[in-house]
């Protein structure tokens, strides 16, 4: 079975505390939460196909209420890590950004042939690149697509692993 990992903040949702001209779609630990159009579309597709995971800088009850909107329940979750399984680094400004080792998702016993990452840092994913699906941010907006063509773009990281 292939595994697909997917990022929440900027990839599958939006954050944020200030209004952005529309309604939101859910609350969760007092932020304004945006569903990325066709979000729930692409996750119960890619359910159906292979195991998900979920790997996130956030953590706590705002990354729990998070995946429980978006996937409804998390034991059907390959896994879910948090923060505490990114590598903290820092910009020469000082502000923290977390990186994900995909050594991490081998030592947890995978193939690196028999998964990929969605994510809309692609550059903050270290190891081998053509296991990364790189997405646009995501920052609110309802006109946004991106989604529309991510299972093609995963399905080709999945199929061209050899």
């Amino acid at each position: 079975m292939k595994l697909v990992i997917l990022d929440l903040d900027e990839t599958l949702i939006h954050s944020c505390d200030e209004w952005i001209g529309r309604r939101n779609d859910f609350m969760a630990a007092n932020k304004m939460i945006f569903e990325r159009p066709f979000a729930k579309n692409l996750v119960q597709g890619l359910m159906r196909e292979y195991k998900v995971a979920v790997w996130t800088a956030a953590y706590g009850k705002y990354a729990a209420d998070v995946i429980d909107y978006i996937f409804g329940c998390s034991g059907n979750l390959e896994f879910i890590w948090d923060r505490s399984k990114c590598i903290v680094n820092s910009n020469p400004d000082g502000v923290d950004f977390f990186v994900k080792d995909l050594i991490e998702v081998q030592e947890a016993s995978w193939n690196r042939h028999d998964f990929c990452i969605v994510d809309d840092r692609p550059e903050q994913i270290v190891g081998d690149a053509t296991r990364v699906v790189g997405v646009k941010p995501y920052f609110g907006s309802s006109d946004d697509r991106e989604l529309k063509e991510v299972a093609t773009k995963i399905r080709q990281c999945i199929t061209n692993a050899f």
